[in-house]
């Protein structure tokens, strides 16, 4: 199935280097990469920002996007989805 699955190289070499330029560190997997980084960083790659949300009775925190995301010129192509930034996977429509 991650053969299936897997993007192509020039794929995942465009999204290494676009999260790369932002301090954000890429991790190849079978079917995609992995990215972590501060959400400083995502956000200033992803075009947009991130607020801190905290429960107040438990204190719990956690952060998510106020704002619609943008893709570089180029990425669409090579960009399906981005998941883990909300429950749900950032689809790319259109």
């Amino acid at each position: 199935m991650n053969r299936i699955t897997a993007p192509r190289k020039e794929s995942r070499d465009a999204a290494r280097a676009w999260m790369t330029e932002h301090g954000i560190a890429c991790k190849d997997m079978a079917s995609s990469l992995r990215c972590r980084g501060t959400t400083a960083a995502v956000g200033a790659a992803l075009g947009t920002r991130f607020h801190e949300f905290e429960n107040s009775v438990t204190g719990d925190r956690v952060h998510r996007i106020v704002e619609d995301t943008t893709f570089p010129a180029g990425m669409e192509e090579h960009v399906t989805f981005i998941a883990g930034l909300t429950p749900q996977a950032l689809a790319r429509y259109g």
